[in-house]
């Protein structure tokens, strides 16, 4: 657990934490001894791969082996100490100072904590078990130059690849000591700082610095091309300068050019003078014309003539932990890999390392191909608002050879869009065509053409603003370069606005009076893209009808006002909006309070912008108590009335006293001739199911009253119930009276006309709705009443021949001719 006067702050801001304590005890620095001249040393031995530099003593106790050194080297004065007493002493010595350091009380435990993206104070952070680094980790000295940082770690220290400690504000390196249970291994191009001092072993893999120590007592320290440099904490070893060299490019054509760079690095805090290097360039490179020289090294002089084979610093200088960077500009002649080195020296550090770098020349590309050529045409001259057309692409590979990675994006100008849906017909070379309905652009992506053909393809697109729409688009390819741009223009004129159009209907073609029925109407936009607003119409009803109470509106249209008052006979609708090729419905009820067939005849319909609209019809047919039929062509052949009862008109009637009566209804039939003479009556009962069928020429005109034979009658039907057919005229409504049926009852003529070789052909021929005042009704009664009372015979039909209205001969379903 942490001191009990720790204080620990931390601030999150992405992923850097910063950590700041108090302590009681500050950390202390301890003695190294006659370790301090090395900077490395090794238990069991040292092992190195590559080109490492060592600013400092190497040495290995109470191993031996020291192995590749060179192509290691030891700078000097700093020497090799292989199991000699210099290196048991400083082993000694080195074991004195990790047991110093394992001692001092822990300011802060950062156990489990990776050390990466910290930023710590000066102190002791003690690890119980193992500890890891990825990334930075940063030490503020606070301005201290005395700051001293100790890390206890339990077991490994381990470090990913590219990690760094980074010592500010006045720090040093000599005053960091990471005092490590087990072993420590660097990981790749790590830069790390300080006093590495490991119970076992040190592994410092590949590119890895360590400005500071690397102390092993039991284990090896096994190194592989790194620099590590004890320099900054010991003057009499003055570090040399490193330089790097690298090529622009990793490879690059006969006759083209890169870049050639050298970076030299001072990794000592004192400066370095007199630096120096030839770089002696290989067959097949030579600096450009011209040399394309830029930056420098301190005061030195570059020399790098154009067409010459080396590049040369001489007299540079870098400050103290500084560096200095300058590109040359080479070109290639031959092919092949063109190898090239250059070694760096100082005056006070003496000869530093070699840096190494590859580039590959290629034989010279064969010519680029010619780019594409594009072509484009709207499919019409001009379109209106909303209205739409083709855009069509042609791609063209003038070469011999295939062009990859054709490509173009067309934003089209502010007035179109792409259609929805976008029409696309067509394709380009396994290209990806991307053209989303709405948006303002169509773009082709990485097509291949063949040699010496083309593509095509095309998509719709929408005018939205008037005006000369100008539409350019360029297209390019991987090998062929950027080709032409093709340009085109497509005109928008105002939109041809096509007006509403209205339907009616009535929710029945025929019924009674006093029923209501809904009126419904329906309003479409023609226009598939435009809105129609300020739709409206006013619908006038026929005389006789009306607009039921309550009124039973369902619907609506477009949010406009529909008023349809109770009792009134007016329907009408203002400010309706309709969207392109929509439509709306709404539906009112209307009552009839006559009967007649109703012609409903709507006012145009209207809108602010399509202008004037159709108008719209519907009929309902209203039955009353009496119904016509017309029948012509007597001579020629005959005509059947069948009269049915469903039954259900005289349900209401059942009870006692009603006898055979109960369900029955009574048909008074009465015949007129063209002059409006009655002709013929006669009363038939029908009982429920039953039928009675009337032949007009046998039972109505055969025996007329005026003893004259017409070639055409009209017949009209009254429906009663009762207890018997007894005289219509009589009080309705009592038990045992008549009462009028009002509307069309099961009735309908058949007509008989001839037809070719002798043949009848029938014909069905519905009974037309009437209406009958009550004076009518009364003369007509009266009238049949006299034509039975006269006695002859004459005028009284003979399938339901009476002797008085509703009394004699009736029929139970059978014609009795």
């Amino acid at each position: 657990m942490p001191h009990k006067n720790e204080r620990l702050v931390s601030l999150l801001c992405g992923t850097l934490l910063i950590l700041s304590i108090q302590t009681v005890s500050a950390a202390t620095a301890p003695p190294l001894g006659t370790a301090a001249s090395f900077a490395v040393l090794g238990g069991s031995g040292v092992t190195n791969t590559g080109p490492t530099v060592i600013h400092g003593n190497l040495g290995v106790s109470p191993g031996s082996a020291v192995t590749s050194f060179p192509p290691g080297i030891v700078v000097p004065p700093g020497t090799i100490h292989a199991a000699d007493a210099v290196a048991a002493g400083a082993q000694s010595d080195s074991t004195i100072a990790y047991n110093a350091l394992a001692g001092q009380a822990c300011n802060l435990n950062l156990t489990g904590q990776d050390l990466g993206g910290l930023t710590l104070i000066p102190g002791v952070y003690c690890l119980s078990s193992s500890a890891q680094l990825t990334g930075a980790l940063t030490l503020d000295a606070q301005g201290n130059a005395n700051a001293v940082f100790v890390f206890q770690i339990g077991s490994a220290l381990t470090t990913a690849s590219n990690s760094s400690v980074n010592i500010i504000n006045g720090g040093t390196v000599c005053n960091v000591f990471w005092q490590i249970g087990s072993s420590a291994t660097f990981g790749t191009s790590t830069s790390f700082a300080g006093n590495v001092l490991a119970l076992t072993s040190i592994t410092v893999n590949n590119g890895s610095t360590l400005a500071g120590r690397a102390l092993a007592h039991d284990g090896a320290v096994t190194l592989d091309t790194n620099n590590i440099s004890a320099a900054q904490c010991n003057p009499i070893f003055v570090a040399p300068p490193t330089i790097t060299v690298s090529f622009g490019a990793a490879s690059l054509g006969v006759g083209d050019f890169t870049t050639k760079t050298f970076t030299v690095s001072d990794p000592n805090d004192t400066p370095l003078t007199g630096i120096a290097f030839t770089d002696t360039l290989p067959a097949g490179l030579v600096v450009a014309t011209p040399n394309g020289l830029t930056g420098s090294c301190g005061a030195g002089t570059i020399t790098a003539i154009a067409g010459s084979g080396s590049i040369s610093l001489a007299g540079g200088s870098v400050a103290g932990s500084g560096s200095c960077t300058f590109s040359v500009n080479v070109t290639a002649t031959t092919t092949g890999v063109k190898t090239n080195s250059a070694t760096v020296g100082s005056s006070e550090g003496g000869t530093g390392n070699t840096s190494v770098a590859s580039v590959t020349v290629l034989p010279a590309p064969p010519p680029s191909p010619t780019p594409p050529v594009i072509t484009k045409v709207f499919g019409a001259a001009s379109i209106g608002v909303g209205g739409t057309t083709t855009l069509s692409f042609t791609i063209s590979n003038p070469n011999g050879v295939p062009l990859t990675g054709v490509a173009f994006t067309d934003s089209l100008p502010a007035g179109l869009v792409v259609s929805t849906p976008n029409g696309l017909a067509g394709s380009c070379g396994g290209g990806t065509i991307t053209a989303v309905a709405g948006s303002g652009s169509v773009s082709l992506t990485s097509a291949t053409i063949a040699g010496g053909s083309s593509c095509t393809f095309s998509v719709s697109v929408t005018g939205t603003a008037t005006g000369a729409q100008s539409n350019s688009v360029a297209v390019t390819s991987t090998n062929g370069g950027a080709g032409n741009t093709s340009t085109v223009v497509v005109t928008v004129v105002p939109a041809v606005i096509a007006p509403p159009a209205i339907s009616k209907s009535f929710g029945a073609a025929s019924s009674t009076v006093v029923n209501s029925f809904p009126l419904t109407f329906t309003i479409n936009n023609p226009n598939p893209a435009v809105p129609l607003t300020a739709v409206g119409f006013i619908d006038v009803l026929p005389a006789g009808m009306v607009v039921t109470t309550p009124n039973g509106l369902t619907g609506s249209c477009g949010g406009g006002t529909i008023v349809a008052t109770p009792g009134t006979g007016v329907i009408s609708l203002t400010g309706g909006t309709l969207p392109g090729g929509a439509s709306c419905m709404f539906s009112v009820d209307v009552t009839a309070t006559i009967a007649g067939t109703f012609a409903n005849l709507t006012g145009n319909v209207t809108s602010s912008n399509g202008g004037t609209g159709n108008t719209a019809e519907a009929e309902l047919t209203l039955l009353g108590d009496f119904e016509v039929s017309y029948f012509a062509n007597l001579q020629s052949g005959d005509s059947v009335i069948n009269i049915t009862n469903t039954g259900a008109n005289g349900a209401s009637l059942n009870g006692p006293g009603f006898g055979q009566d109960v369900g029955s209804i009574c048909v008074n039939v009465y015949a007129f001739s063209p002059d409006e003479q009655m002709v013929s009556c006669c009363s038939c009962r029908v009982t429920p199911n039953g039928l009675a069928a009337l032949s007009v020429v046998d039972d109505l005109i055969n025996t007329t009253l005026t003893g004259i034979r017409p070639n055409s009658i009209v017949v009209k039907l009254l429906a009663t119930r009762g207890t018997s057919c007894g005289n219509s005229a009589a009080a309705a409504g009592s038990p045992g009276f008549p009462v009028v049926i009002a509307g069309s009852k099961a009735a309908w003529g058949t007509t008989i006309h001839p037809g070719p070789g002798g043949t009848f052909v029938l014909t069905e021929t519905p009974f037309i709705p009437s209406t009958l005042s009550p004076g009518e009704l009364a003369s007509l009664t009266n009238r049949c009443t006299n034509i039975i009372g006269n006695g002859s015979g004459f005028g009284i039909c003979r399938a339901c021949r009476q002797s008085g209205l509703g009394a004699g001969r009736e029929s139970s379903g059978v014609s009795n001719k």
